[in-house]
């Protein structure tokens, strides 16, 4: 093993990461991978990136020789927020000594509920990902896809062309040669033409694929609300729409929670069942079941429905006494 460490941290190691040694003082670059990262720390004393000279520990040196934060220091060079400024001598010896601690007992192997307090404070305000951090991750990213390079402007107008067959954002992510939706709206956002573009397509789709993704539009709610004060019910419209009547239902609701509504809108809320539920309703009977056991059919309104159905369409309460 310590030959191993000796290998590792030597010329060899840096060859092998294709990783260029540290020279001239202040530094100018930013670490914007973890393997820099892993050769800048893997040493028993730290080089100062300000001025060069070598250290088990920078805390010190940089607040009262530069006069900076730890905090500045690695904001400059892109260190992660959670990396200690010690060499690896000094973490190591650090990590023994608290596992020992915890192993008597003066130290708890698990945090007070304090100190998760102050941990989930501290998620409030979230520092920045270094690029070490994004880099690794995008990597990760283009890796599960099966590429190296990051994604080209022919590559998010092929899934702009595979939105607009018809396909949601989530939909086109899962293809394995796309980027995730994520990805795909943040490119919209960076680029003005191209969003124009993805508006006028996806505002062009069918409410099918719009109520897919959860993002029904005002034009649907001007829809519906229009095609309900035509006397359609829920059922119909949903036909019309080409959506399921369950989407139809949970947005007429929701517009009426929000206020939307006119008093005469709701007064059509009685209307549930098309005219042609009751007429098959009727033909049922005539075939000789009885109407209770009609209304337990699953495709039929229920009896009361039926009863109270009679009562406001005479024609159709006429033609069913005629059957008794």
């Amino acid at each position: 093993m310590q030959s191993n460490y000796k290998e590792r941290s030597g010329s060899w190691y840096r060859h092998k990461c294709h990783i260029e040694p540290l020279t001239g003082f202040p530094w100018n670059g930013r670490f914007s991978s973890f393997e820099e990262l892993k050769v800048y720390f893997d040493k028993d004393k730290l080089t100062c990136l300000l001025c060069g000279r070598e250290y088990i520990g920078l805390g010190n040196h940089i607040s009262v020789g530069h006069e900076i934060t730890m905090d500045e220091y690695k904001a400059q060079f892109g260190i992660p927020w959670t990396y200690g400024l010690a060499g690896k001598g000094f973490r190591e010896q650090t990590s023994r000594r608290l596992t020992k601690l915890r192993k008597q007992g003066i130290i708890p192997y698990s945090p007070s509920s304090e100190h998760i307090k102050k941990l989930k404070k501290s998620l409030l305000k979230r520092r920045p990902a270094v690029d070490a951090s994004r880099n690794d991750s995008r990597n990760k990213v283009l890796e599960l896809h099966g590429r190296k390079e990051k994604w080209q402007p022919d590559d998010f107008n092929e899934y702009l062309r595979r939105v607009a067959s018809g396909r949601t954002l989530t939909e086109v992510s899962c293809d394995e040669d796309m980027p995730h939706h994520t990805t795909f709206l943040k490119y919209i956002a960076e680029n003005h033409h191209f969003k124009k573009k993805y508006e006028k397509i996806w505002n062009g789709l069918p409410y099918s694929v719009k109520v897919r993704a959860n993002k029904l539009d005002e034009k649907f709610e001007h829809d519906l609300i229009k095609l309900r004060r035509k006397g359609l019910a829920l059922t119909d419209i949903a036909a019309k729409l080409n959506v399921k009547t369950a989407a139809v239902r949970q947005r007429w609701h929701t517009l009426k929670k929000k206020g939307k509504l006119k008093p005469f809108d709701i007064a059509l809320e009685r209307i549930r069942r098309p005219a042609g539920d009751y007429e098959e309703y009727l033909r049922r009977i005539k075939s000789g079941r009885f109407p209770s056991a009609v209304g337990r059919d699953k495709d039929m309104p229920s009896y009361t429905s039926f009863i109270y159905h009679l009562k406001k369409n005479s024609d159709l309460r006429k033609r069913y006494e005629k059957t008794h």
